[in-house]
């Protein structure tokens, strides 16, 4: 086992509760019009997002746009239609003893004496990906469900879902036959979340992926019910047949441990939303070690905003941002739709953003407590970096950083003039000390 720091920054918030959708924090509710609102959350992703998918990505290029392309496998001849590869896998529970990149194992508890072992109940039947031998792909399942048998989570129900994203990338620098189908593959990126759930039944349905054709004529793809007469999707984690997983929050004090076989590169510096914490690694082999986390869930506000889209002109650090996440043509096409839309922004790393719309931001209630570990670069890019030659060292771990405030670096703490320097942003807060040794 690897020594190393525990930072933690805790800020008091208020009690969560559950609110209403997003578009129903418009004034005049979801059918209002003329309304560009702001929401600035960790939100827990959507069924059609907890899937594995690999696609091929051509860059916009002058008089042509994005293109996104479904691949079956890396050796999908679509994979040959973009110059960049990305593969998002869901982890799956492990099968074997020398099974790698894969869930080995969820405990649930009240305190560090208490932990017990939760069973695994299933894999979810979902989208999956094939493995890549040769290239060092595994392959991409789908969530999965567990039970305890003593610790119930708010709703009474002793479920819980474990959702292991990674992310990897493979640069062919061409498309077609020029395009390197055996360069490098990379894992980038690493997100785990721990969720309580209830199966709620009804009628739902396994997914299926699609492609399709954006309005300004670029190839993209979707994630959809198999079946037409769904019922309502709104907080569903994933679906199966006659169920869907509804998210749920933690009864109180629960802690949670997890653990992962992942590869050496997502165990080094890591990033959350959990408190008191407790990491424990051990390698494997060279290239890949057994990272198990044990915290406690923290409430972490969101904040939501809007403007008329016609005021858009007069607030130009506003317009800027939203030129800049929306493109040209998203722009136009927002500007000239008569109804109101949500954009959504992750806050990890997110400072630009937050300071540009912070004049509009209040914060939002209906945010439940989250369990989350991530490594590698956030969900909407933000790398972690650190000016430190020693957090560049991807075979050991070497810390986590966890807080419960709305905006926060992924990246390590630095000294600075003497001082632990780190960065959080938020709308009002009381700061608090957390602890770290």
């Amino acid at each position: 086992m690897i020594a190393f720091s525990v930072i933690s920054l805790a800020f008091t918030t208020l009690a969560p509760t559950q609110g209403a959708s997003l578009l129903d924090l418009l004034p005049g509710g979801a059918t209002s019009k003329g309304y560009l609102g702001v929401d600035f959350s960790e939100r827990q992703p959507t069924s059609g997002e907890n899937v594995s998918i690999i696609t091929s990505n051509l860059s916009a290029q002058p008089g042509t746009p994005p293109n996104t392309f479904l691949c079956s496998s890396l050796s999908d001849a679509n994979c040959a239609k973009g110059s960049f590869v990305r593969a998002q896998l869901i982890l799956p529970p492990c099968e074997t003893a020398n099974q790698l990149m894969c869930v080995e194992g969820l405990s649930i508890g009240t305190s560090a004496s208490d932990m017990e072992l939760a069973v695994l109940d299933h894999e979810v039947r979902s989208l999956t990906t094939p493995a890549d031998v040769a290239l060092g792909l595994p392959r991409g399942g789908g969530p999965s469900l567990w039970k305890s048998a003593k610790f119930a989570n708010k709703s009474g129900n002793f479920t819980y879902g474990v959702i292991a994203r990674v992310v990897y990338g493979q640069n062919r620098e061409a498309v077609g036959a020029a395009g390197k189908a055996n360069a490098p593959i990379t894992l980038t990126s690493m997100n785990l979340s721990v969720i309580p759930v209830t199966q709620k039944a009804g009628k739902y349905y396994p997914l299926e992926s699609y492609t399709s054709v954006n309005p300004d004529g670029g190839a993209t793809f979707g994630v959809r019910q198999t079946g037409n007469d769904y019922d309502n999707l709104a907080d569903c984690a994933w679906t199966e047949l006659g169920f869907c997983a509804k998210y749920e929050d933690f009864a109180d004090n629960t802690r949670v441990a997890l653990t992962m076989r992942m590869g050496a590169e997502m165990t080094g510096w890591l990033y959350g939303r959990m408190k008191d914490v407790d990491v424990k690694v051990d390698p494997i082999d060279a290239k890949n070690n057994r990272i198990k986390i044990e915290a406690l869930p923290v409430n972490a506000p969101g904040a939501f905003g809007y403007i008329k889209k016609s005021e858009l002109a007069s607030n130009p650090k506003i317009d800027a941002r939203v030129r800049l996440s929306s493109g040209v043509f998203g722009y136009n096409m927002m500007l000239q739709s008569e109804g109101s839309i949500v954009d959504g922004y992750d806050p990890v790393g997110n400072f630009e953003d937050f300071a540009a719309f912070e004049p509009i931001l209040k914060t939002k209630a209906g945010y439940r407590a989250q369990w989350i570990v991530s490594s590698g670069a956030s969900a909407n890019g933000y790398q972690a970096t650190s000016g430190n030659a020693c957090f560049d060292d991807k075979t050991q771990l070497l810390g986590i950083v966890t807080t419960n405030a709305m905006v926060y670096s992924p990246s390590a703490p630095e000294f600075k003039d003497g001082a632990l320097s780190y960065k959080v942003a938020g709308l009002h807060f009381i700061c608090g000390f957390g602890s770290r040794s």
